[in-house]
């Protein structure tokens, strides 16, 4: 994800929502600014407390 932000922008709530549903926790998500700061972090650190389909297994 990137824009026009002072720092990396997150994903939006409802891009959270699919991306939760088709990934695995552990999948890397990268945040960026037009600035070319960077923060690399994963699904499950955005979303610590998510309910996913690894958690029906």
């Amino acid at each position: 994800m990137i824009d026009y932000t002072k720092e990396p922008i997150s994903t939006y709530v409802a891009c959270r929502k699919i991306i939760i549903e088709l990934c695995t926790k552990d999948m890397p998500e990268i945040l960026i600014n037009m600035q070319e700061k960077i923060q690399e972090t994963t699904v499950g650190e955005l979303l610590p407390w998510c309910f996913s389909q690894s958690d029906l297994d």
